[in-house]
């Protein structure tokens, strides 16, 4: 699932990588961290024109798969999250919340040493 999801989002993405901008639409956004407000050009509607194709052979490929959809699935090598190995360590995390330096809830130390 978490793999089909990600392709989803890819494509919704590229298929709406040159979205137009309505001339002399705005709205207005507030920024929490800034204090400020600003302006911003309206898009246009999204448009899934690319869904009854996606969807059609989505279903064909369901229609000819023989076997259950509950059978494992290995995960391609190219996946995303293969790429690249986690650019955090447990003990960067234990120190961070030992020391009060992140804004996650503060945590027992007798807590932290089971990580």
């Amino acid at each position: 699932m978490f793999t089909g999801r990600c392709l989803l989002a890819v494509l919704d993405h590229n298929f709406h990588l040159f979205w137009k901008k309505i001339d002399g639409k705005f709205k207005k956004l507030y920024s929490k961290r800034s204090g400020n407000w600003r302006a911003e050009k309206v898009k246009e509607d999204k448009s899934y024109s690319y869904w009854p194709a996606l969807i059609a052979e989505i279903l064909c490929k369901r229609a000819e798969d023989l076997e259950t959809a509950t059978r494992h699935v290995t995960v391609s090598p190219t996946n995303p999250q293969h790429l690249a190995p986690p650019n955090h360590s447990y003990e960067k995390v234990a120190n961070y919340l030992r020391f009060g330096r992140c804004k996650i809830v503060k945590v027992q130390t007798a807590d932290i040493t089971e990580i």
